[in-house]
């Protein structure tokens, strides 16, 4: 599962604008889909979303749809009012897949968090950990993290660590010539540090570094692109002769997005921030699709949690359109949660669009589909 948050409709126009109006790799695949998003208070008693409900998921309620096919309140990590709801991970692990999530913000984070742990409450951190790290002790960690996330990995005893681009690359490269079985597989844990989105330009820390931030940078900082981080997944996972699963988050275009009008306080337009993660996106899936060709027994669905922003391209007032690195005119129209300039914009109940490549993809040609049918469909239920 490839999950772009807080990507909608709009997000990737913005972007094949931008590519001069070139389709996406991952637009050409087989089979498409849009998705509704709604929580479960906008949802009837069998999980389809009202008509015209307002109800507008969070990131908790929209990851734990599609790890455990299963409604629940906004701000819930894969729980219901009584129990733990079993995701879509855990099922596969208790298969003998090895297991992996990786993030462009903390892992701790609502939507990977959602596929690794159980919790009541998004903010719950010591709990997410400890129930990753003592219960479901995924095979594989990559994205950002902390002091406090070391810590519980490092306690853990259980993981190959690695703390930089350089060292996930040659780790990848080592257990890439070992063939393994169900549990018995090495685990990896990759942290590398929580930073500003642009260092000296927009100093909110919630993850890894933006890709507007030049390749320099990167290298400086030792931190590996999402793409890296997948590449080096896949080489490690698939060692097993048993099979894998593995969540991939593209944790920003949410944050870039919510935060479009503090970027632009900055004298740098969002959409020109958002365009170079997305871009990411597109050579992340690539990599995937990659491995596809060589292992065709492999599905990939690429999809949203929710739209965040109320992006609107104007295409009539763009014109550079056609032009390669033409950076469309575009509103972002959702309200702030309060009226300051430090709020975030909001959610939005758009449908999201859902991509399927490799085994299993068709059962995703559908016109729409409930987000919580996405594991479903994968499990072949």
């Amino acid at each position: 599962f490839m999950i772009v948050d807080g990507m909608g409709f709009e997000h990737i126009k913005a972007a094949r604008i931008y590519n001069g109006q070139k389709p996406f790799s991952f637009e050409k695949f087989p089979c498409k889909s849009k998705v509704t998003t709604c929580s479960i208070d906008g949802a009837d008693e069998n999980g389809k979303c009202l008509s015209e409900t307002q109800d507008v998921t969070d990131s908790a309620a929209g990851a734990t749809a599609m790890a455990a096919g299963i409604k629940v309140k906004n701000g819930a990590i894969s729980q219901s009012k009584t129990h733990e709801l079993k995701t879509i991970l855990e099922i596969l692990k208790e298969q003998g897949k090895s297991t992996g999530v990786i993030a462009t913000k903390l892992f701790t984070d609502a939507t990977p968090a959602a596929f690794i742990s159980h919790a009541d409450g998004r903010a719950d951190t010591k709990e997410i950990l400890k129930d990753i790290f003592e219960e479901s002790k995924p095979t594989l960690i990559l994205g950002a993290d902390n002091k406090l996330h070391k810590s519980y990995a490092e306690k853990s005893g259980a993981y190959r660590m690695v703390g930089n681009a350089l060292e996930l690359k040659s780790l990848a490269k080592e257990l890439s010539l070992k063939p393994c079985s169900g549990l018995s597989c090495p685990k990896v844990y990759g942290g590398f540090g929580e930073w500003d989105m642009i260092p000296g330009v927009y100093a909110n820390k919630s993850g890894l570094i933006l890709e507007i931030n030049s390749q320099k940078e990167f290298s400086k900082l030792g931190i590996p692109h999402l793409s890296e981080m997948t590449d080096a997944a896949l080489k490690i996972l698939s060692k097993n002769d048993k099979g894998f699963f593995l969540m991939v988050e593209s944790s920003m275009p949410d944050m870039i997005s919510h935060y479009n009008s503090q970027i632009e306080a900055t004298g740098t337009k969002a959409i020109s921030v958002l365009i170079p993660e997305m871009l990411e996106v597109e050579k992340t899936a690539q990599v995937i699709e990659g491995f596809i060709k060589k292992h065709p027994d492999t599905l990939l669905v690429i999809t949203a949690d929710h739209e965040t922003g109320g992006l609107v391209v104007k295409s009539d007032e763009t014109k550079c359109l056609g032009q390669k690195k033409c950076v469309a005119q575009v509103m972002w129209t959702s309200k702030k949660y309060e009226p300051t300039l430090e709020s975030a914009a909001r959610h939005t109940a758009a449908d999201v669009p859902l991509y399927a490549l490799g085994k299993g993809s068709e059962r995703y040609c559908q016109e729409k589909i409930n987000n919580i049918d996405i594991p479903n469909l994968a499990l072949g239920n």
